[in-house]
């Protein structure tokens, strides 16, 4: 069997349904070939482009399945499924009519949508999120998170807690920032660092720079616009702004204590905020940076047009 119809084959054993991480169960009892790497995400291609109400859907490929919960769902159903009846996946088209009343009329799951991105757009259990609202499957979402991937780059300016650096380092890690930018610092201290960075510093590219004019001028040779993160009194909620319309983003952030200097503030027209309720209006570095790379990679994802 190829690929293919060890996927229906695993559907049929389903009784005709499932969600993927079953999906992904029954695939391995099936499989005897060896695996690469990312064969889960081959499955979701395969379900993807033979599935005619996924925008992924190739014309000319056999139409054999559809989304039970509808998009985004990760909830993946056989069409014309008779447990009796063996599908024939090589003919040109099969019967691309099927009763809704045959759909599974199962609860709906709400998922933390912080934790689903910074997982990946995937859940604990491998469920792909809900994403109706956005119109995007979730084959577009990957395609879209890797053409978006590496178009932040972190200034960091005079921190005088190396741990906060290694907080940093771990958050670049994990959101596969380009680049990161420290600003002031002429002797760091890499044993401080690494206590809290979980050996992200050897995954991430980072370089030190005497002046915060000299880590202006590279972000604007990249094309990338600058954004200070700092609460002052010309800047605006991080929500209003709009950060799928630049080429690349630069979040400038200085020290919890002393926050950016007043230089910083004059040389760089934009500046936002991250709005808070509470008694205490000051967040660490590392948590404000991890909300406001959330928003920005949010706004590439879903406002972007390519």
């Amino acid at each position: 069997m190829d690929l293919k119809e060890k996927v229906v084959e695993a559907l049929r054993r389903l009784n005709g349904h499932g969600y993927l991480r079953d999906i992904y169960k029954e695939f391995l009892k099936i499989n005897t070939d060896t695996l690469c790497k990312s064969w889960q995400s081959t499955i979701r291609f395969t379900l993807e482009t033979h599935c005619s109400e996924s925008k992924a859907y190739k014309k000319g490929n056999q139409d054999l399945f559809y989304m039970v919960e509808g998009r985004g769902r990760g909830h993946w159903g056989l069409k014309g499924f008779n447990k009796n009846q063996k599908i024939n996946t090589q003919m040109s088209s099969v019967n691309r009519g099927y009763e809704e009343t045959n759909r599974i009329n199962t609860k709906q799951t709400s998922y933390n949508h912080l934790e689903c991105f910074m997982h990946g757009f995937k859940s604990t259990e491998d469920e792909i999120i809900h994403a109706d609202e956005y119109q995007l499957s979730c084959y577009e979402l990957e395609t879209k998170q890797m053409k978006n991937t590496n178009k932040i780059i972190l200034v960091l300016e005079n921190f005088e807690n190396f741990e906060n650096i290694g907080h940093v380092f771990c958050l670049c890690n994990a959101f596969n920032i380009k680049k990161v930018i420290i600003v002031g610092q002429k002797d760091i201290n890499f044993e401080d660092i690494k206590k809290t960075s979980t050996g992200a510093e050897k995954n991430i590219v980072y370089e030190i720079v005497p002046n915060i004019e000299r880590a202006l001028c590279e972000i604007k040779d990249l094309n990338y616009v600058p954004f200070c993160l700092e609460y002052c009194s010309d800047s605006q909620s991080i929500r209003k702004e709009n950060f799928s319309k630049y080429h690349g983003v630069a979040l400038i952030i200085g020290d919890e204590n002393l926050g950016l200097s007043q230089k910083t503030l004059n040389l760089v027209d934009k500046k936002v905020h991250i709005d808070v309720y509470g008694n205490n209006s000051s967040l660490n570095v590392a948590i404000t940076l991890a909300v406001a790379i959330y928003k920005v990679r949010e706004d590439r994802l879903f406002l972007s047009e390519g």
